[in-house]
C-alpha cells in the first residue's frame, strides 16, 4: 500500500503560501491594537502644548531667567554693561565719601572774551528820495506816516500877538521868521494865499510867485506849520502826505512833497478872493501872506471885507502883495483911493506891499 504526502497542517516545514499569510496577518493586529490604544489628534495637541507651557514658566521663574537676586523679592537689580576692547582697569567712581573729604570748591573756569579791535565806522547808504513824481494836487499819493507831525496839532496851538507891520520887529511874535516877496513875519504857522487866474499867467508872474514860495518854506524849520491855497474861481487847498493832519512842517521831505504839486498848478479862470481868504482862515494860522494881481472889477466888498475881519477876529496877520504892470498900482496907492487889498491888511494887523512885474526877474 502506497502512502500519501502528509498534510500541510501536520507537517513540519512551513509552507510558503503560509508564510506571506502570517505577516499580513501580524500587520493587521497591529493596526487595530494602535486604534484601540492611540487617542485622538486634538487631545494629544492639547496635551503637548500644556506640557510646553508648564516647561516655559518653570524655565522663567528660574535663578538664571530673574532680573532680581534671589531673597531680595525684586529690590536690588544686577549692574549691566557694555564692556570695550581697552584693557585698563575700570576707574572706581568716586563715592558719597570722598566727596565730603574735600571741602575746598573748584572755581568756575572764566571765559575771557578777547578785545574787539578798533575799526572804522562802515558808511551807511541812506535810499535816495523819489525823483521825477507825478504831480498831484487835489486827491494825493497814497498817505506816508510821518512822525514829525506829531509834534503839533493844530487845533492845540495857541494863536500869536497880530503884529503891526509885517516887515517891522515883532517882539512878541514866537517862531522862525520867513519873507515872501519882500514881505517878512514871524510865527509857528504860515498859509499862502495865491491867485492862479488866468492873468497870472502873463509876464511869468505865477512861476515867480512859485520860485519865491519855494525860497520862503526853505527857511521854516520842523516845528512850524505851514500850508498852501491856490484859487482863481475856487480854493485848491495842497494835500499832506498823512491825511490825518491838514498842514504841512518845515521839513525837506515834505518840502519835496510841495514841489512836486506845484508842478501841477497852472493858471486857469477867473479871480475870487473871498472864498480864498475864508478858507485860509480855517487853519488858525499867525500869518497869511496873500498874492495877487486882481483889479478893481474883483476887488472885495465891503461886506466881504467885513465878515473876513470878523472871522479873523485879530488872530491872524494878513499881508497883502499884488502883481501890477508899472509902478503904480492900478488900483489906487492907498485905501484913501480905492485900494482894497491896503485896507484889508490894514484891518487884519498886515502890510500891503505892490510889486511890479517888471522889475520881478531883477530882484
Amino acid at each position: 500500500m502506497q502512502n500519501s504526502p502528509p498534510s500541510p497542517e501536520f507537517s513540519g516545514v512551513a509552507r510558503p503560501d503560509r508564510q506571506r499569510r502570517e505577516p499580513r496577518a501580524l500587520g493587521q493586529w497591529l493596526q487595530l491594537t494602535l486604534r484601540r490604544v492611540m487617542l485622538p489628534s486634538w487631545v494629544l495637541s492639547v496635551l503637548l502644548h500644556g506640557l510646553l507651557g508648564t516647561a516655559f514658566v518653570g524655565l522663567s521663574q528660574s535663578p538664571g531667567c530673574r532680573g532680581d537676586f534671589s531673597g531680595e523679592e525684586g529690590a536690588e537689580f544686577r549692574v549691566v554693561g557694555i564692556r570695550s576692547k581697552d584693557d585698563s582697569p575700570p576707574t572706581t567712581p568716586p563715592t558719597e565719601a570722598t566727596h565730603e573729604s574735600d571741602p575746598t570748591p573748584v572755581p568756575p573756569t572764566e571765559v575771557v572774551t578777547p578785545p574787539i579791535p578798533n575799526q572804522p565806522p562802515v558808511p551807511l547808504t541812506l535810499p535816495k528820495p523819489l525823483q521825477n513824481t507825478p504831480p498831484v494836487i487835489g486827491a494825493a499819493a497814497p498817505p506816508t506816516f510821518d512822525a514829525t507831525q506829531f509834534s503839533q496839532v493844530i487845533q492845540a496851538r495857541p494863536r500869536a500877538t497880530p503884529a503891526t507891520t509885517g516887515t517891522g520887529t515883532n517882539t512878541q511874535a514866537t517862531g522862525q521868521r520867513t519873507s515872501f516877496l519882500g514881505v517878512s513875519d514871524v510865527g509857528r504857522a504860515f498859509v499862502y494865499v495865491i491867485d492862479r487866474s488866468a492873468s497870472m499867467q502873463d509876464d511869468g508872474r505865477l512861476r515867480a510867485a512859485k520860485t519865491d514860495l519855494l525860497a520862503s518854506l526853505q527857511q521854516l524849520d520842523e516845528s512850524q506849520q505851514f500850508q498852501i491855497v491856490f484859487y482863481n474861481e475856487q480854493p485848491t487847498v495842497l494835500i499832506p502826505r498823512n491825511s490825518l493832519f491838514s498842514m504841512f512842517h518845515g521839513t525837506d521831505a515834505q518840502r519835496r512833497l510841495v514841489s512836486d504839486q506845484l508842478r501841477s498848478v497852472v493858471p486857469d479862470g477867473g479871480t475870487g478872493h473871498f472864498l480864498a481868504l475864508k478858507k485860509a482862515l480855517e487853519f488858525k494860522a499867525d500869518v497869511i501872506f496873500l498874492l495877487t494881481d486882481g483889479a478893481a472889477e474883483s476887488a472885495l466888498s465891503a461886506r466881504e471885507m467885513d465878515e473876513i475881519r470878523r472871522r479873523n477876529g485879530g488872530g491872524t496877520r494878513i499881508h497883502c502883495i499884488e502883481f501890477g504892470k508899472g509902478t503904480r498900482s492900478p488900483n489906487g496907492s492907498s485905501a484913501a483911493s480905492g485900494n482894497y487889498l491896503d485896507q484889508l491888511a490894514r484891518d487884519n494887523g498886515g502890510t500891503y506891499v505892490y510889486k511890479d512885474v517888471n522889475s520881478l526877474g531883477r530882484e
